[in-house]
């Protein structure tokens, strides 16, 4: 299935910067690589979202405790 897309000037920057690299043979390639950086981000996030979540709640009683950081102790 095709698809066509408008782009923004920016996003038509960053590709064109993409491709100065010469790392990809075309705006195809540079949006195919973005797009599987963003599943791989999410499937990371999925991943670790409990161990994430943990420590905040960690973060979250020490702060409640006093347990923050200071100026002083910066």
């Amino acid at each position: 299935m095709a698809m066509t897309i408008n782009l923004e000037p920016e996003d038509e920057k960053l590709i064109q910067k993409r491709l100065q690299t010469g790392v990809f043979g075309s705006p195809r390639e540079v949006i195919h690589r973005a797009l599987e950086s963003l599943d791989a981000e999410e499937s990371w996030l999925q991943e670790n979202k409990g161990a994430i979540n943990e420590k905040i709640e960690r973060g979250l009683a020490q702060f409640e405790r006093g347990e923050g950081l200071t100026q002083r102790s910066l």
